[in-house]
C-alpha cells in the first residue's frame, strides 16, 4: 500500500515504512514499533528539514492530548493515517482528515477499567476527604481531638454526564456500592435501570456527586458552567476523568472560592500542564496529571492497539479501532 518514497530499507534489507512521531509518546509504543518501522520525532525537526521531508509520511502518530490542526495535516501531502494513541481523538481536524481521505484510529475498550476505577476512586477521596483527613493527620490535628465527620459513599446519589463504555463502567462500579445511580447522556438507555435526566443541569441538581465522562469538543466546551455548579451545590461533589474543555475552570474556582460547591476532583484541566493557583492547597480539592490511563497494564494494551492498526491499514487498508 505505501506509495514510492515514503520507505526506506533497513541495515537488513527490509523495508521500512516510515511513521511521524507529533508529541511524546510512552516508550512501550516507540520500542514495539522500532523492530518495524522507521519513527522520526517531528518536534527533533527543523521548519526547513521537515519541508525537506513531509512528503516521506503516509502515517502520523498522535495522541489523546495532541493537537492536530487541519494546516498541520496541509504539511503532510501524503499522509493517509492518524494512529492516536488514546481513545480520545478532539485535538485531530476529523473535517479536515476526512476531507483528504485520511483515516483515524484510536485505543478505545482498553482504557475503560483504569479511567472508572480512576473516577470511583476520586469519589471516595473527595466523599470521605481523604486530602483533608490526610493533611489533619500528618500535621499533628489529630492530637487536638478527631477530624471532622465526612460523607459516605454507599447510598448516596451519583450522576454520571456520559454513559459510554467509560460511564457505563463507572455505573457498574457503583451498583456495587449500593449508590443511586443518575446519568444524562444524548439518549435514554431504558434498559439501564439508572435514573435518566435529559439535561446536565437536571442530573446536578438531582445528586451528591457529579461525575464528567463524555467527550471534549465544541458541542461539551464548558458544559459545567456556573449554573451547573450552583446546582451541584455547597456539599457536592465534582469529579472530571474526560476533558478539561467540559468545565468551565474560571467558574469552579469562583464556585469554590465562594462556598458553593463542596470538592471537586480533577484528572484533566483546561490547559495541561499549568495548574491554576486557585485549585492549588485545597483540602477539598484533587488534581492529578492526567492518569487516567497511566498503568504499565493498560498503556501497553494502547500501545498494541495502535501497532495492530498501522499493520491493519498497512496489509489491506483496513482498521482494527477506526474513528473515520
Amino acid at each position: 500500500m505505501s506509495s514510492a518514497g515514503v520507505v526506506r530499507e533497513s541495515t537488513n534489507g527490509q523495508v521500512k515504512p516510515k511513521l511521524l512521531q507529533h508529541i511524546e509518546l510512552p516508550f512501550l509504543l516507540t520500542d514495539g514499533l522500532a523492530d518495524d518501522f522507521e519513527v522520526v520525532d517531528w518536534r527533533a525537526l527543523s521548519d526547513s528539514e521537515f519541508a525537506r521531508i513531509a512528503g516521506d509520511f503516509e502515517i502520523l502518530l498522535s495522541s489523546g492530548e495532541d493537537k492536530v490542526s487541519a494546516e498541520f495535516i496541509d504539511r503532510l501531502p501524503n499522509l493517509k493515517l492518524i494512529a492516536n494513541f488514546g481513545v480520545g481523538y478532539d485535538g485531530i481536524d476529523l473535517a479536515a482528515a476526512a476531507k483528504r481521505g485520511i483515516k483515524v484510529s484510536n485505543t478505545p475498550g482498553v482504557v475503560t477499567d483504569d479511567v472508572a476505577d480512576l473516577a470511583v476512586g476520586f469519589l471516595i477521596t473527595l466523599s470521605r476527604d481523604l486530602r483533608g483527613c490526610g493533611r489533619y493527620a500528618e500535621s499533628g490535628g489529630w492530637s487536638n481531638g478527631p477530624y471532622k465527620w465526612t460523607h459516605k459513599v454507599a447510598h448516596s446519589k451519583v450522576g454520571i454526564f456520559g454513559l459510554g463504555r467509560i460511564g457505563s463502567a463507572i455505573a457498574t462500579r457503583l451498583v456495587g456500592f449500593g449508590v443511586e445511580v443518575h446519568y444524562c447522556d444524548l439518549v435514554e438507555r431504558e434498559d439501564s435501570g439508572f435514573v435518566y435526566h435529559e439535561s446536565i443541569l437536571d442530573l446536578a441538581g438531582a445528586v451528591d456527586s457529579l461525575i464528567i465522562s463524555a467527550p471534549g469538543g465544541s458541542d461539551t466546551d464548558h458544559l459545567v458552567d456556573a449554573a451547573v455548579l450552583d446546582a451541584l451545590g455547597s456539599e457536592g461533589r465534582l469529579i472530571n476523568t474526560a476533558r478539561g474543555s467540559l468545565v468551565d475552570q474560571e467558574a469552579l474556582i469562583e464556585a469554590l472560592d465562594a462556598g458553593r460547591l463542596g470538592g471537586a476532583a480533577l484528572d484533566v484541566l483546561t490547559d495541561e500542564p499549568n495548574v491554576p493557583s486557585g485549585l492549588i492547597g485545597r483540602d477539598n480539592v484533587l488534581v492529578t496529571p492526567h492518569i487516567g490511563t497511566a498503568t504499565w497494564e493498560t498503556r501497553q494494551e494502547m500501545s498494541s492497539l495502535v501497532i495492530e492498526n498501522i499493520k491493519s491499514w498497512l496489509a489491506d487498508g483496513s482498521l482494527v479501532t477506526p474513528v473515520i
